[in-house]
Parts: C-alpha cells; sequence; structure tokens
C-alpha cells in the first residue's frame, strides 16, 4: 500500500517531483525506493609484487639508518670551522646522492604498480637505478670521505647503502 507521506520525503530528496509532469503516481517513489540498487563493488587491486615491497622497505630501512648516521656527523661538520664541512652539513645526504635516492624509489615504486605487461621494463628500470647508485657509491669521493671521517662519528655510507642494494638486485632478479 503506497504511502503517500514517504513518496513525498522522497520526491522533496531526489527532487522527482519536479521531473515528472504532474507528479508522480501514487505509490511510485515507494515502489523506486524500493528498488534494491547493487553498487559497483571496487575493483580488486592487483596483487603486490613481494620484490618491489619489500625493495622499498629495504632502501628505507638502509636510508634511514645512513641518515641517523649522517645526523651524528651532521653536528660535528656544523662545528669544525670549516666552510665546505658546514656546507656538507646544511645540504645534507639528499644533495649528496644528485637525485639517485628519488629514482630509486620512483623504480621500486614502478615495479610494484605498473601493469604485468610493463613488468620487465619496470624491472629493467629498478635494476638500472640499481646499478647507478652502486656506481655512485664506488666512485665518490665524499662518500668516502664521509665513511672514514676524522670526527669518530660511525658512518658507513658505501656499506649500508650498497647491503641494500645487493638484496635489491636479489629481489628483483627473483620477482620475474
Amino acid at each position: 500500500m503506497p504511502n503517500t507521506e514517504q513518496d513525498a520525503w522522497i520526491g522533496r530528496v531526489l527532487n522527482i517531483s519536479r521531473q515528472l509532469a504532474g507528479g508522480p503516481p501514487p505509490g511510485a517513489l515507494q515502489s523506486a525506493a524500493s528498488v534494491k540498487l547493487k553498487l559497483a563493488t571496487a575493483r580488486t587491486p592487483a596483487p603486490m609484487r613481494f620484490a618491489s615491497v619489500e625493495g622499498r622497505a629495504i632502501w628505507r630501512d638502509a636510508r634511514e639508518a645512513v641518515d641517523a648516521q649522517f645526523a651524528g656527523l651532521q653536528k660535528q661538520l656544523q662545528t669544525a670551522g670549516d666552510d665546505a664541512l658546514l656546507q656538507i652539513a646544511q645540504q645534507g645526504l639528499p644533495a649528496l646522492t644528485k637525485r639517485l635516492g628519488t629514482e630509486m624509489l620512483i623504480a621500486l615504486t614502478e615495479v610494484d604498480t605498473v601493469p604485468p605487461e610493463r613488468a620487465a621494463e619496470a624491472r629493467a628500470k629498478a635494476l638500472k637505478a640499481i646499478g647507478d647508485y652502486r656506481q655512485f657509491l664506488q666512485t665518490d669521493g665524499l662518500v668516502r670521505l664521509l665513511d672514514a671521517n676524522p670526527f669518530g662519528a660511525e658512518v658507513s655510507i658505501a656499506a649500508t647503502l650498497g647491503g641494500a642494494l645487493d638484496r635489491l638486485q636479489q629481489a628483483m632478479a627473483g620477482s620475474k
């Protein structure tokens, strides 16, 4: 049995009564309101690729360890009385790594988020980022100087990040 009070309320809420010439027929709004709508369910996300998820954690942990080490050295560099050391302290590690850390995170994220048909391309990009970072650690004189600093601060940029790069490379090789 139609309920005109419910029909009127639904009509006001949905602004239906103005759209229908002469108003809705009795019970029409109640019938429409009683229709069960099937809402679209959220698309199931693609399964996560273990290598990049684990890779991002590996990289994050290594970077946090190096950042903590550098923070201890940074205080000593700031008070050493040398302009070059002060500049290194003020610029921090992001300036030292010259965008390589950002490129690494982008590459690791892409491995995890690209569609399957682009997975090999994303892994190749990640492996290139790993190689570029490894090359930087092996050749940058400032990394070696900071690791062997005379201030007694324990800093192991090359060893810490190099170990993470080894693990990342193994993870990428196993994610095919």
